[in-house]
C-alpha cells in the first residue's frame, strides 16, 4: 500500500507495485536522453481508488493532472467545484473623450474580455484538499492550465476551445477533523 501523502510537500516518487487510492500524488521523472539527468518532473493524481501497474503517462482514465493538446502535455485542473461559483468579465477598453460629451469607445488589444473566475472547493477531506493545494502549488502562480469544470456558459463544448487559467491567489481554511475549505481565484490567459 502506497504511503499516504498528507503534505503538500511530501510526494512520493510512482512504484508500478504500489496501491494508490484516489487523490493520491506521485511523480515521474523525465530525463534528458538516456543520460539519467532529470529534465523535470510531472506530478500525477490518482482518480481512482486501489490502483496498481497503470503507469500515470499511459493511463488518462486512472491518473490526472495533464491533458494531450495538440501533442503537448498542459496541466489540468479537475477537481470540481462546489456550486457557489462566481465569474467575473470587466473588459479592457480604451476610452477618449471629445468636445461636446462625445466619447468614443474600443477594445484595448485583441483578447479583451478574460473571464476571473471563483471557485470554492466545500468540504473536502484531507486528501482531495492536499491534491488541490498541490496542483495549485506546482503551478506557481504563473504557469498556465485547463479547467475540467468549466460552468456551462463558459465551458469547451460552447466555445469550441479550451481556455487557460492561472491562480494567482488561494487559500484554504480547516473547519473540523477531515473537513476543509478551499477557495481560489483563477484567471484566464491566451497563454
Amino acid at each position: 500500500m502506497a504511503d499516504k501523502t498528507t503534505s503538500i510537500y511530501s510526494v512520493k516518487k510512482y512504484y508500478p507495485s504500489e496501491t494508490y487510492d484516489k487523490n493520491d500524488i506521485v511523480y515521474l521523472k523525465e530525463t534528458i536522453g538516456s543520460s539519467g539527468v532529470p529534465k523535470k518532473f510531472k506530478y500525477y493524481y490518482s482518480l481512482t481508488n486501489n490502483q496498481s501497474n497503470n503507469e500515470p503517462s499511459a493511463s488518462p482514465a486512472k491518473w490526472g493532472g495533464f491533458y494531450n493538446l495538440n501533442a503537448e502535455k498542459v496541466p489540468y485542473f479537475l477537481w470540481t467545484p462546489s456550486y457557489n461559483t462566481s465569474a467575473n468579465h470587466a473588459p479592457r477598453i480604451s476610452t477618449v473623450s471629445f468636445g461636446n460629451g462625445y466619447t468614443q469607445r474600443t477594445p484595448d488589444g485583441i483578447y479583451t474580455d478574460f473571464i476571473k473566475l471563483n471557485f470554492v472547493f466545500e468540504q473536502r477531506n484531507q486528501k482531495e484538499t492536499t491534491a488541490i493545494l498541490h496542483f495549485l502549488k506546482s503551478r506557481k502562480g504563473s504557469e498556465s492550465f485547463l479547467l475540467k469544470h468549466l460552468p456551462p456558459p463558459y465551458s469547451e463544448s460552447n466555445t469550441g476551445g479550451k481556455k487557460r487559467f492561472i491562480c494567482a491567489t488561494f487559500n484554504s481554511t480547516y473547519t473540523f477533523f477531515d473537513n476543509y475549505n478551499i477557495s481560489t481565484t483563477l484567471i484566464q490567459v491566451n497563454d
